[in-house]
């Protein structure tokens, strides 16, 4: 029997105000042209190569430095790579469709990408979905490369049916030197390969990423017709996020990766992965109300983070109801600060890991078994811990953080005294 969806879902959207996610609209209204707008002038049959008419509408945005490109409804075929080139130009970009009634068939193969936005300063990529060739093993290269973009904001869009699995894919949306928003959008049915660590979404010497109110799921219907590319394979992860920026070095803000109201379904071997390993390290990380349904595979881990200076999880859940061996629900590497509160991780990936993680604060946490090393664990407590561990002047039983040293032995009890200040006490 697998992991209870109804449950995840009721109990993350209960987490948070407004409920767990809004999947893209099925057909958005019909965006009204203005008069400096570029229609999209594609055939639009989904048998017709539209990369050159795509390349010509991207073209022409390029050259007014910016705009807004508007595809009609109809299925548009994109069998020759294009490229949207706005270096230098100050451009803000934005491309809207029309919901699932606008569709862009990727169809380069592995030889390419499919579509490449670059040196944008300010992108957006509304109300359309990308579409992949049912029992195609290999859409593109990557369908959508977004490089040295100031900012770009991925909404209300779906990507259906898509993989990049071959050795020399990147991901379905692959960003690298960017700041990148992905809102309102869902994922069904797409993959990559685990095997090759290719991902679904990754982002790499990134200057900042989030990720909110988004569906990654194994399959989805697209009209009649049903997408579901992960038996062929499973990505290593849904999103994966690289090397950062080295904002110490160059003055920028700190970086910040956000992943907030997130449905991460089985269809990944690690679904969340923020794995800075060769590169400047992460300075902060949310994660607040996702709901990760475990991989099947030996191995798999729901959430993983390496090179993280500040780590946040709040209000999520990990599982799967399946026979095997235990897995980690989350699993740290080098991560200097860690608070985990309301995370609930149970059936087989019920572990919490930490490898070299000075610090890790839990409270109200639900999980089968905690393994640590070179970490100061601080945990809430039950009033019959407090119990326990004898009366501390000061702090009333179940008010209390027991701070554990690496070998588990209790240091310290850190909690609020009856005049409202911080009170530590020896144990």
């Amino acid at each position: 029997m697998k992991f209870d969806r109804k449950a995840m879902l009721t109990m993350t959207a209960g987490a948070a105000a407004g409920g767990l996610m809004a999947a893209p609209s099925a057909r958005a209204a019909d965006p009204t042209p203005g008069n400096d707008d570029v229609i999209f002038e594609g055939v639009g049959d989904g048998v017709a190569d539209d990369g050159p008419a795509l390349q010509a509408a991207l073209d022409r945005l390029a050259a007014a430095a910016g705009g807004r490109l508007v595809v009609p409804h109809g299925t548009f075929r994109i069998a020759t790579a294009v490229r949207g080139d706005f270096t230098r130009k100050a451009a803000g970009v934005r491309i809207v469709g029309s919901g699932s009634a606008s569709r862009i068939l990727i169809a380069t193969g592995v030889a390419a990408d499919a579509i490449t936005f670059a040196g944008c300063f300010d992108l957006v990529i509304s109300d359309l979905y990308f579409v992949g060739t049912p029992g195609q093993a290999d859409d593109a290269r990557c369908a959508l490369l977004l490089t040295n973009c100031e900012k770009a904001w991925i909404r209300s869009c779906g990507f259906v049916g898509l993989a990049v699995a071959a050795a020399t894919a990147r991901a379905v949306i692959y960003a690298s030197v960017c700041d990148l928003r992905i809102s309102e959008c869902r994922f069904g049915g797409c993959t990559a390969s685990s095997g090759r660590n290719k991902s679904v979404v990754e982002v790499d010497q990134w200057r900042g990423i989030q990720v909110e109110n988004t569906d990654f799921v194994d399959w989805a219907w697209l009209g009649d017709v049903y997408y579901s590319k992960t038996p062929q394979r499973s990505a290593y992860s849904w999103i994966t996020v690289s090397r950062a920026q080295d904002h110490y070095n160059d003055g920028m803000d700190p970086n910040e990766a956000i992943f907030r109201n997130l449905r991460l379904d089985e269809g990944a071997y690690v679904p969340l992965s923020v794995r800075a390993a060769n590169g400047p390290r992460v300075a902060n990380v949310l994660v607040e109300n996702v709901g990760v349904n475990g991989n099947e595979a030996s191995g798999g881990i729901g959430m993983y983070f390496r090179n993280v200076d500040r780590l946040k999880i709040r209000a999520s859940l990990v599982g799967l109801q399946q026979g095997g061996s235990r897995r980690n629900a989350v699993q740290l590497n080098d991560v200097v600060h860690t608070e985990i509160e309301r995370l609930v991780a149970r059936g087989t990936y019920d572990q919490i890991t930490t490898v070299n993680c000075p610090t890790l604060i839990l409270e109200d946490c639900t999980y089968g078994s905690l393994s640590t090393t070179g970490t100061t664990v601080i945990t809430g407590t039950s009033p019959a811990m407090l119990s326990a561990a004898g009366d501390v002047t000061g702090l009333p039983p179940g008010k209390g953080l027991v701070v554990m040293s690496p070998n588990g032995q209790v240091k310290k009890r850190i909690g609020i005294d009856d005049s409202g200040a911080v009170a530590v006490t020896d144990v």
